[in-house]
């Protein structure tokens, strides 16, 4: 079997590297030669010798042939090297034929413990003169186990990203663990966010455990309402009986992400790390470590922060108008904000200014809700509705205020939903251009993680497409059918197809982690208790294994 599956590289390894010949020319004498080229200039070589032995005119081409190669005879075989300095045997570097790369490439890639190009290149031109850059890279293409230790791409994107309707249809739920930094007795940041919306709320916890994070969710629900789907990752905390009690009191359906990625949850992962850089601002103006008290300004701060994907801060998305932060977010001069100490003062400035002072507030926001939704005056002042006519009838008006009201948001709902799906559409294409489709039958590499693989085994695990329907593969190995089904960011594809389905036993079907450790000589963690009987090794839980 290895045999076959040698010859078949080499047959691969040969028509890659013949390609390669061709488009470099035949008076390259920088990479390889074919057979009838190397006798050629073999026997120009010596013909070149000969007539300088014998004192004959030399062409410029002989003088050419000379000032470059040198024969060296090895027995009865002989063999084009560079031209030396000296009549050295340390400088001797050799030309070759297409017939001996493979096995150069395959010894230097050995002693050299599978080292990658740089590497190899620097050993191979020690000895050869025309083995380039480009051989050694489709050489290595081919090596099964460098593929295995290949490093995989970050994985950045997502391929199916998630969009949500309207307010409250999904919650995400995620902790920040802040155990190495604690404040007192709280050590856990329990950061919920709408998915439509963005808008998050945070609580400081003192454990992850689940009855605790349900009595803080319950805090939330009793504000904003409980959503149709509650989004977590897999957790013990959100996988307890507790939680699932409260979500089946507000009739909400939870979720979990896949384990160990990070990319199913990928929005509220993003607002993880926002929260995280604007408390260490917050920390370090404050010069304080008292990072529990300031998750309040946090989330002020994170809320009325503007979004790329709903383009527009998720206090707007969610309450429709901008957020006031008392009167030093209005347009009026600090000087003069600073002159205000009562009531008697904010009246006086309103009739001095001719207009009342929320108008005042809110004109900054009117022009920054244009710019952001793209609408004329109209819709600003339908939007932003300043009457104040005594004349007109207060419950009219009330209700013509609620209907231009409720017109706004779902305006500015709408077109939050449209920037994210036009921030989905431009995630598929970067991710489209980014991993490709892969065919049926081709091999790719599985990146393994740090706890499901020892010390000494590789990174990936090499597998081969046997199906795929709706964007998700179903990958197979030597040892057996991985469980789950994959989407194209979870693997790359290898530059080596030495794996086929038919060497996939299909009745077996594996995790991962089993995968990992079967096709390993190396195994993740210890066995606790072990110790020898009889040549056996047996451990708390039974016998072991056989030395």
């Amino acid at each position: 079997m290895e045999s076959e599956k040698y010859l078949v590289e080499k047959q691969i390894f040969d028509t890659k590297l013949f390609k390669l010949i061709e488009n470099s020319g035949v008076n390259n004498f920088t990479t390889v030669l074919t057979v009838e080229h190397y006798l050629s200039i073999l026997n120009q070589v010596k013909n070149s010798m000969s007539k300088k032995e014998t004192k004959e005119r030399l062409s410029c081409q002989d003088y050419r042939r000379l000032n470059r190669f040198e024969i060296l005879r090895i027995g009865d075989k002989e063999k084009i090297i560079a031209k030396r300095k000296n009549d050295d045997v340390v400088s001797i570097r050799y030309y070759c034929d297409v017939t001996e790369v493979h096995g150069i490439l395959e010894k230097v890639h050995k002693d050299t413990g599978h080292k990658r190009r740089l590497g190899m290149e620097k050993e191979i031109a020690k000895k050869y003169c025309n083995i380039p850059r480009s051989v050694i890279e489709e050489y290595l293409k081919l090596c099964a186990m460098c593929q295995l230790k290949r490093k995989s791409k970050q994985k950045g994107l997502v391929v199916k990203p998630i969009i949500s309707t309207g307010f409250n249809k999904r919650g995400q739920i995620d902790l920040i663990d802040m155990q190495t930094e604690p404040d007192g007795p709280y050590k856990f940041i329990m950061n919920y966010q709408d998915h439509l919306t963005k808008f998050v709320f945070l609580k400081p916890l003192k454990t992850k455990k689940a009855e605790e994070v349900a009595y803080n969710l319950m805090d939330i629900f009793g504000i904003v309402g409980a959503p149709c789907l509650l989004h977590s990752d897999n957790g013990r905390e959100f996988v307890n009986q507790v939680i699932t009690s409260l979500a089946d009191m507000f009739q909400a359906k939870i979720i979990h992400g896949k384990p160990r990625h990070s990319q199913s949850q990928g929005s509220i992962e993003k607002a993880n790390q926002d929260v995280r850089d604007i408390l260490i601002t917050w920390m370090q103006e404050n010069e304080t470590t008292k990072w529990a008290e300031g998750l309040r300004f946090v989330q002020l701060k994170k809320n009325r922060s503007f979004h790329r994907g709903i383009q527009r801060t998720p206090y707007e998305a969610m309450f429709v108008i901008p957020l006031v932060n008392g009167l030093k977010d209005s347009n009026l001069p600090l000087e003069i904000v600073e002159k205000l100490h009562d009531e008697d003062d904010i009246y006086r400035l309103e009739s001095s200014v001719g207009r009342n002072i929320e108008q005042v507030v809110s004109k900054k926001s009117h022009s920054e809700f244009q710019n952001s939704d793209g609408g004329n005056e109209k819709d600003v002042q339908e939007s932003f509705p300043i009457n104040y006519s005594k004349n007109d009838d207060v419950e009219e008006e009330l209700l013509r205020n609620n209907e231009i009201r409720l017109k706004s948001i779902n305006q500015h709902r709408s077109h939050s939903i449209a920037c994210l799906k036009k921030q989905a559409t431009e995630m598929l294409q970067q991710s489209c251009s980014k991993f490709p489709k892969i065919e049926i039958g081709q091999n790719v590499l599985v990146k393994t993680l740090d706890v499901d693989r020892g010390r000494l085994a590789p990174r990936n695990i090499l597998a081969v497409v046997l199906s795929e329907k709706d964007d998700l593969y179903q990958l197979g190995t030597s040892t057996g059918v991985l469980e789950k089904l994959y989407a194209r960011n979870e693997f790359q594809p290898s530059q080596t197809n030495s794996l086929t389905s038919s060497d996939v036993p299909i009745e077996n079907k594996l995790s991962l982690r089993t995968v990992a450790a079967k096709e390993s000589n190396s195994s993740q963690g210890f066995v606790p208790g072990m110790r020898v009987i009889n040549d056996q090794i047996v451990t708390k839980c039974g016998y072991y294994g056989s030395l």
